[in-house]
């Protein structure tokens, strides 16, 4: 039987947070040994993107001669306008790395291709959803009664790729629909048609997206967000900009695309004009590629027949190191320069 190793790591939190509680959790319950403990003894380290350092997947690998290591590739940091050393640290453990699963085709592009972080290919898996949490049906969120069709985003970050700062200029576009918006971006001066909820309690989303008549998704470079599978399996179609790993989730029939602005609202009135398909096409499509059994199922298949490869050589495992080293010095400088009272 294997034993898979998913280390712990200090903040669980956003999607990687979520996918790490329901990776555990089906483990559990088909009853697939696991440990949070990197120091103890299993078959497989599940390491996710850059949350788990080079060094300790080099020092695991070589302690255990049968570990194999299988590293979860989110996307390119700096796609997402991340500085820190996060690509740094993928492309030195996939050094170390036995088999690679992107969460999307896109994921593979942009560390592969755009980039060059991830030099070891491997399958495409996506994200899962916990479809029996992720309903239509069900009690939806404390709000008033609605007097006009309702459209909902959610971002738990601010960054500025997530593209929350486009809800304004769109609702100011299309005074007859409410915008709900779940997250912590700000917005100064806001028309009347939207209402900001504030950072909604992640057990009490279903519950919103049931209350709402279509999700927009605006974000851009996204791997594979997993807001968007939830969505799809509360049976919302999703309106999109046509970039990052959205495109393949949402597929041919479960929502459209927006080109800007002023496109949205054709787009939106021809899922509202055909909204039961839509809805019935996006949970269809959430179950039959995006369950908890569906998705885990194929990692533990992937995983089974994953074969350990040769550590590296003392020259790769050498630069690896050179480079961590290099990026820390660098972060150490640019902190210096941060609190340097004359600069």
């Amino acid at each position: 039987m294997t034993k898979i190793c998913i280390p712990s790591i200090p903040k669980e939190q956003g999607g990687s947070g979520t996918f790490r509680k329901l990776w555990r959790t089906w483990l559990t319950e088909n009853k697939i040994e696991w440990t949070d403990d990197i120091n103890a003894e299993y078959d497989i380290l599940f390491v996710n993107a850059w949350q788990t350092r080079y060094k300790a997947v080099y020092e695991q690998k070589k302690r255990l001669p049968q570990l194999r290591v299988v590293q979860r590739v989110d996307g390119a940091g700096r796609d997402y306008g991340r500085t820190d050393n996060a690509d740094l640290i993928q492309l030195a453990v996939n050094t170390v790395t036995d088999t690679t699963i992107f969460q999307s085709d896109y994921s593979r592009h942009s560390t592969m291709e755009k980039h060059s972080i991830i030099r070891l290919d491997g399958e495409t898996v996506y994200n899962p959803v916990d479809i029996s949490h992720y309903t239509p049906q069900g009690q939806r969120y404390n709000l008033p009664d609605a007097k006009t069709p309702r459209v909902l985003t959610v971002s738990w970050s601010a960054n500025h790729n997530k593209g929350a700062w486009r809800i304004p200029l769109i609702a100011s576009l299309n005074p007859d629909i409410e915008f709900l918006y779940a997250g912590r971006t700000t917005f100064d001066n806001p028309p009347p048609n939207i209402r900001h909820l504030g950072k909604v309690p992640h057990d009490e989303l279903p519950d919103l997206m049931r209350s709402v008549d279509v999700f927009l998704n605006l974000s851009l470079y996204d791997p594979c967000p997993n807001v968007v599978i939830e969505a799809l399996a509360s049976g919302l179609p999703v309106l999109y900009v046509s970039s990052g790993g959205t495109p393949e989730l949402v597929g041919d029939d479960a929502g459209l695309v927006i080109r800007n602005d002023e496109n949205f609202r054709p787009q939106f009135n021809e899922i509202m004009a055909n909204l039961s398909t839509y809805q019935t096409n996006a949970r269809q499509h959430a179950e039959t590629n995006f369950s908890r059994d569906v998705i885990f199922s194929r990692y533990l298949d992937i995983i089974n027949k994953s074969r350990r490869r040769p550590m590296p050589s003392a020259t790769q495992h050498g630069v690896s190191l050179m480079l961590m080293k290099w990026r820390w010095i660098q972060d150490k400088i640019v902190n210096y320069r941060d609190w340097w009272p004359f600069s």
